[in-house]
Formats: C-alpha cells, structure tokens, sequence
C-alpha cells in the first residue's frame, strides 16, 4: 500500500514537472499565447483520478500565484490572476471535472472504448475551457481595463487562433493517454479500467 501511494506521488511529481515545462514552450502571437501545456492538462486528466488531477493542477497553480514563474513565459505571482489568458488556466479545473466524468461513463466497457471517453471528454471540456477562458479575457480587458472589445475580437483573439492547435493536441493525447493508461495499471494499478472479454 506505501509503495503504491509512493508511485503515486512520484507520478504526480512528473506531470506536475511535464505541465511546467509544457507551459515555458510556447510562442506568442498578440494576446495569444500558444504553448504544449493543454496537451500535457490532456494526458493528466485522461491518465489520473480526479482526486489525482485536481492535485496536479492545484498545485501547479499555487505555485504561479506565490511567485514561482511556472506560468507560460515564465509569468508568475497574484498578479497574473488580472492576465487576460488566465481565464484558460483556472479552466483546468473543468478539464478535469469534465474528463472524469467522460472516463466513468466509459470505464464499464472495454478496452477500445477508452478513445470514445477521451474523445468526448476532450472536446467537451475543450469547449467549456473556450467559454472559461474568453469570459474572463472579456471581464479584464472590458470591465478592469476598459479596452471596448467587440465580442467578434475577443473571439479572434482568444477562441479562433486556438482550435487547429488545440485540437491537434487533443488528438495527440489520445494516443498517448492509452499507452500511459497500460503502463500505470501495470506498474501502479490504480485506473479504473480493466480489460474484458469482447
């Protein structure tokens, strides 16, 4: 039981170390930033327990708002809490939620259904992350900053720029989230899943 809780810990401490690196590759365009660190929040929430998930993140962004500059770019401190992109970071928490909830679904099938789990959870939290994130663009830039952003520039900003990419990550993680699902039910055993017979 220690040695599992001890692999559990030490997994969690690698995708924390993966989503802050994640996070520092990046390339900035305007308002955007493009960076690897909703591939890794992908992998995360398909490969961990909720519990597990909220940690990781939690963690991750405790550590930018104490001033550790683990955010993209190197950003760190309370202050990024008035960034107009924060909105797509504290929107990891859904990510997750939603994740979870596409994974219990699904958890009572086979094997092969895990992609439908990841897939529908992706794209849903993908969705709602969208919304998190341009409503809070739109909060500091209209109502803190008084910018008068019109709802279509938001989008172009914020929304539009985002889904090729996001969406090639999603896939991605698809494919590696099944391979991290077999390797940690074989060395830790604590996902849900289980093989059956067809």
């Amino acid at each position: 039981m220690r040695s599992k809780v001890l692999k559990e810990i030490c997994l969690n401490a690698i995708l924390l170390a993966l989503l802050v690196v994640s996070a520092q590759i990046s390339l900035k365009v305007g308002l955007t930033t493009f960076t690897l660190q909703l591939l890794v929040v992908f992998i995360i929430t398909s490969i961990c327990s909720l519990k597990n998930s909220l940690i990781i993140i939690s963690c991750y962004i405790i550590m930018g708002l104490i001033g550790i500059p683990v955010f993209a770019s190197w950003g760190s401190g309370f202050a990024y809490v008035t960034m107009p992109t924060f909105g797509f970071v504290y929107g990891f928490y859904f990510v997750a939620i939603i994740q979870f909830i596409a994974n219990k679904i699904t958890e009572k099938h086979t094997k092969k259904y895990r992609f439908i789990g990841y897939i529908i959870g992706g794209l849903i939290s993908l969705v709602v992350l969208y919304v998190v994130g341009y409503l809070h663009g739109y909060i500091i830039l209209n109502e803190v900053n008084d910018k008068g952003y019109t709802l279509s520039k938001l989008f172009s900003l914020f929304i539009a720029p985002y889904i090729p990419f996001d969406l090639a990550k999603l896939a991605i993680s698809v494919f590696i989230s099944d391979r991290l699902v077999d390797l940690k039910n074989k060395y830790i055993e604590t996902h849900p899943y289980e093989e059956k017979d067809s």
